[in-house]
């Protein structure tokens, strides 16, 4: 799912996460600001994860969320993603 997730990023689709059951009644800034704090979260990589205060403070909105735009050398080749 997680790397799925990263090729919907990629794409500019992270809508397509969402489940559809929710309609249309829910922010999209907040759904988007959540799944991207989540794929932050699930990096393979340890050392690549954001602290647990950074995570609180994005998810409150008080700092940026690290966009994950850096290309799949970033996860790791054991995902097998294309750039």
């Amino acid at each position: 799912m997680w790397a799925m997730a990263i090729v919907l990023q990629q794409r500019g689709d992270l809508m397509e996460l969402v489940d559809p059951e929710l309609g249309s009644d829910f922010s999209k800034e907040e759904a988007l600001r959540m799944i991207k704090v989540a794929l932050l979260c699930t990096n393979p990589s340890p050392v690549l994860r954001p602290v647990m205060t950074a995570v609180v403070n994005m998810l409150e909105g008080r700092i940026v969320i690290d966009e994950l735009t850096r290309g799949p050398s970033f996860y790791g080749d054991e995902w097998g993603l294309k750039p």
